[in-house]
């Protein structure tokens, strides 16, 4: 009896255990299959590594120890960590490119924009200012044009003048002075200078210099030395402004230094030739005179000297005529020159100055000096040179009557004995 109820006992644990043993392995098979799809879904990498451990469970559905049933969990959980893990490599790496890209963009940033716009501005402003003082340029050279085309007239056989006055370009239209024919000085250009005088009050006069040059300009006075500096005979600003006399001279040419200023341009007009005295070999021999068209007579001035001067020089001194300073000022240019010439100057003697800046220096100032050679009169169609040689030849007839009578008086006596 009691042998059979222990067999019943075991018998009883016996099937307790295999279904514990069922439930188990059941339980691992389903832990199992959840942890694949849990590593199938978050690492779809490691799947096939996982499936290759679940087929070596036994065929039974047992595995191979405890531990290796339990172990997937492990696996899982360090599966559950590893996209945390990269998705802080992939933010690192998102903010590395950030910073790369703002670096990048630092040329873009507002102080080197602000220094690329200045740029731009600087050049825009360059490009502005060399466009304006072209068309000044144009606009100064078109007025000086007209007035020449309205009181002034060129002998078809001469060079200069209007002729010769700078285009835009700087270049000259007028035609070479050796092929010209010789003309009277006087007669070479004609300037209606009484109708420039009543339509423009400042104009005292007009500049003229022999040879194919570009001088051809009214004299502007205003009593100082800033009015035309910068502006036309018309009032109208231009930067190469007018050919002008100094303010402290008197503007009929009376003083025995007259000073008269002019820009150096570099298109050639106004003063812009007035250097080639200077830098051209032989200018001076067809460029030496200058003439001054005044109300009733026009004045040739010779060129005796030139020199490079400070603008404080005591060049700029206007003494008396035949004053003991006046002496000095004429010393002191001879020995100054840059050139010797054979011109006789005396301190009875009119001189002008022709003032000019001296290249990009301006504290330096190119000046030449003639001296008043001979006049033109309006009114008798005579020279003073042409005058001077009548009354020496009206003299020496008188004379040479005055020689004779003495004679007559002689013969006669002696006849009527």
């Amino acid at each position: 009896m009691d042998k059979q109820d222990n067999k019943n006992r075991d018998k009883v644990v016996q099937e307790n255990t295999e279904n514990a043993e069922s439930i188990e392995n059941a339980e691992s098979i389903e832990n199992a299959e959840s942890i694949k799809n849990a590593e199938t879904i978050e690492n779809p990498g490691d799947s096939e590594a996982e499936s290759k451990r679940l087929e070596e469970t036994d065929v039974t559905g047992k595995a191979a120890s405890v531990d290796e049933a339990v172990e997937p969990e492990d696996n899982d959980a360090d599966s559950a960590d590893a996209p945390e893990e990269l998705n802080v490599v992939d933010l690192e790496q998102e903010d590395a490119d950030a910073a790369a890209e703002g670096k990048g963009k630092k040329r873009f940033s507002l102080p080197n924009l602000l220094l690329l716009l200045v740029g731009v501005a600087m050049i825009g402003f360059a490009g502005y200012r060399i466009g304006s003082q072209l068309l000044n340029y144009r606009q100064s050279n078109q007025e000086y044009d007209e007035i020449a085309e309205d009181y002034v007239t060129v002998n078809s056989n001469v060079s200069g003048g209007t002729e010769g006055m700078a285009s835009d370009d700087g270049s000259s239209s007028s035609q070479d002075w050796s092929t010209k024919e010789a003309t009277i000085w006087y007669e070479m250009v004609s300037v209606d200078i009484a109708s420039l005088q009543s339509r423009y009050s400042d104009v005292v006069g007009w500049l003229y210099q022999e040879g194919d040059t570009a001088i051809s300009y009214p004299i502007m006075y205003s009593g100082d030395n800033t009015t035309y500096l910068h502006h036309t005979y018309k009032g109208t600003y231009a930067y190469a402004g007018s050919v002008f006399m100094e303010g402290v001279n008197s503007p009929d040419f009376s003083d025995a230094h007259t000073i008269i200023y002019g820009h150096n341009m570099r298109n050639g007009s106004m003063f812009g030739t007035l250097r080639y005295l200077q830098t051209k070999d032989n200018y001076l021999e067809d460029h030496g005179y200058f003439q001054i068209f005044l109300e009733d007579e026009i004045r040739r001035y010779q060129v005796f000297a030139y020199e490079i001067v400070e603008a404080s020089s005591w060049l700029y001194e206007i003494p008396a005529i035949g004053s003991d300073s006046y002496t000095t000022l004429l010393d002191n240019i001879r020995s100054k020159s840059e050139i010797n010439t054979d011109v006789e100057v005396t301190n009875e003697d009119y001189i002008i100055t022709l003032s000019t800046c001296y290249g990009s220096n301006t504290t330096r100032r190119f000046v030449v000096q003639a001296v008043w050679m001979d006049t033109y009169y309006y009114d008798t169609g005579l020279t003073q040179s042409e005058i001077e040689e009548q009354a020496a030849a009206e003299e020496a007839a008188t004379e040479e009557v005055t020689e004779q009578e003495p004679q007559e008086t002689e013969e006669l006596e002696f006849l009527a004995q």
